[in-house]
C-alpha cells in the first residue's frame, strides 16, 4: 500500500512500484523480505465491499 512492503515496512523502490502497477499479470518479489507484491486498486475494492452491502 503506498509504495510499501506490508510484510517488512520498507519502501519498495520506485521502479518496481511502477512495474508492479503496470504488468498486473507478472509476479514479483519484495526486494528486502521476498514476499509476493501486487497491486490492489482501492477504489475497486471499495467498490465491492459497497456492492455487498446494498445486496445484504
Amino acid at each position: 500500500r503506498k509504495e510499501i512492503c506490508k510484510g517488512c515496512n520498507t519502501n519498495i523502490p520506485p521502479q518496481l512500484y511502477n512495474d508492479i502497477r503496470s504488468n498486473k499479470d507478472d509476479i514479483f518479489t519484495c526486494y528486502y523480505c521476498s514476499r509476493f507484491l501486487f497491486y490492489s486498486d482501492a477504489s475497486a475494492q471499495d467498490g465491492a465491499k459497497k456492492a455487498d452491502g446494498e445486496r445484504a
